[in-house]
């Protein structure tokens, strides 16, 4: 079983680009995806829900808890062919 972690950054490369299709890429191999700084309809990232959207790029791993709720949504997403157990959301400081 593979488990990838990693921060997306809001899908910035480091050409400067966007792209959550490139992320998509870079992670679909893993058996568990745990990403951090999955945004939803922020501007600066091209006003998508990143997690909805990682979530159709990759069928077999979609999963996902909402986490912070505060000014701007925020995500903490575990896409996975694996089905864990529910999760709770939890309030930030």
């Amino acid at each position: 079983m593979q488990l990838v972690s990693y921060n997306i950054q809001y899908a910035k490369g480091q050409d400067g680009k966007f792209s959550i299709e490139r992320i998509a890429d870079v992670v679909a191999t893993g058996d568990i995806i745990c990403l951090q700084e999955v945004e939803c309809h922020v501007e600066r990232s091209g006003d998508i829900d990143q997690a909805r959207r990682l979530g159709e790029l990759l069928p077999r791993h979609q999963r996902e808890s909402t986490m912070l709720p505060k000014v701007r949504r925020r995500r903490l997403t575990v896409p996975s062919a694996a089905t864990p157990e529910p999760s709770t959301s939890m309030a930030g400081p």
